[in-house]
């Protein structure tokens, strides 16, 4: 047995003269060991064992009582006299190492669990906050109060789209989203029409990826858009939707057409006096918290342009 062993476990040379080397493993990491052995002689051809170098975790009990988790780093020769293989190791106590890891793994877990419940709590409170909206909202429209059934069905709205948005993040742990599928999955959401009269929307363009914070400022944007496009275009066969998404300079350029009768002339000309509280929002969420720009226009349909600044390493301009 090395020195080198011999200090990490405490021992002196004539307190081990004479002991196998099996002796400065555990029960476990013995049997373990063996079984590794067996299994790479039958794996490999000789020529090729005697060359290869392997790294094993094991357990070496101490002479107090304790046990160290080692490093082991062995190789195989053979001793040209006899025929013998011999094994030549380099042991390296890595207990701390493990200790660390372990700590780290379990500390994760409790993340892992804390956020999940988390995530099951948010959802649960969207859903019940759409319920009391949507009770309300019936309410309203049984007493004829029209202005307000309209005003909570669009909260309404609004709140689903931020339960969507949250179980698409949750559902990926937080990772940034690909702006095409949020896009998608909201307008779909806030058309919740089946069959023939369903909208078709088309999306496409650059990938680019968006982190939680701005998918759900976006999702909120796009939510008013596909909402606005269901007021007006009512009466298209089929009413069409078009989304495209661009990387200019630095920036996102995210536009968005219908085929709708499109913004009346005053409101293209007066704007910020003009707009009504839906454009308003919209307005407000991308000066704001995206820190972009907005610009409508009429292009046979509708025709909204957002711009906002394209964060390092959000994009891939090669399209999808």
């Amino acid at each position: 047995m090395s020195p080198s062993v011999l200090r990490l476990r405490g021992y002196t040379p004539e307190e081990v003269m004479g002991e196998p080397v099996s002796s400065s493993l555990t029960h476990e990491s013995l049997a373990l060991l063996q079984n590794l052995m067996a299994e790479r002689l039958l794996g490999l051809p000789k020529d090729s064992f005697l060359d290869a170098q392997f790294t094993d975790i094991v357990d070496q009990p101490m002479k107090n009582g304790h046990v160290v988790t080692t490093e082991v780093t062995s190789r195989y020769l053979q001793d040209e006299s006899t025929g013998r293989t011999m094994v030549v190791g380099v042991s390296r106590d890595i207990t701390e190492r493990v200790k660390a890891e372990e700590k780290a793994r379990a500390s994760a877990e409790a993340q892992r669990v804390l956020l999940m419940e988390v995530n099951h709590r948010v959802k649960n409170n969207l859903a019940a906050i759409m319920g009391i909206i949507h009770l309300e909202e019936r309410r309203a429209g049984a007493e004829g109060s029209e202005v307000l059934r309209k005003a909570l069905s669009e909260i309404e709205s609004r709140v689903y789209t931020l339960a969507v948005v949250h179980s698409m993040l949750s559902g990926g742990q937080w990772r940034p989203l690909p702006l095409d599928g949020l896009i998608r999955q909201v307008i779909e959401g806030s058309f919740g029409v089946e069959g023939e009269n369903k909208p078709l929307l088309r999306v496409a363009g650059a990938s680019v990826l968006i982190d939680s914070s701005r998918a759900h400022n976006l999702a909120l944007v796009v939510n008013e858009l596909a909402t606005n496009t269901l007021k007006h275009c009512k009466d298209r066969d089929p009413c069409e939707v078009a989304v495209n998404i661009g990387v200019e300079g630095g920036e996102v350029l995210l536009t968005y057409r219908d085929n709708g009768p499109g913004f009346p002339e005053a409101m293209l000309e007066a704007e910020k006096t003009g707009w009504g509280a839906g454009l308003q929002l919209i307005r407000g969420i991308v000066t704001r918290s995206l820190g972009g720009s907005l610009t409508l226009d009429n292009d046979q349909g509708a025709k909204v342009v957002i711009r906002f600044k394209d964060l390092e390493g959000e994009s891939n301009q090669n399209g999808s």
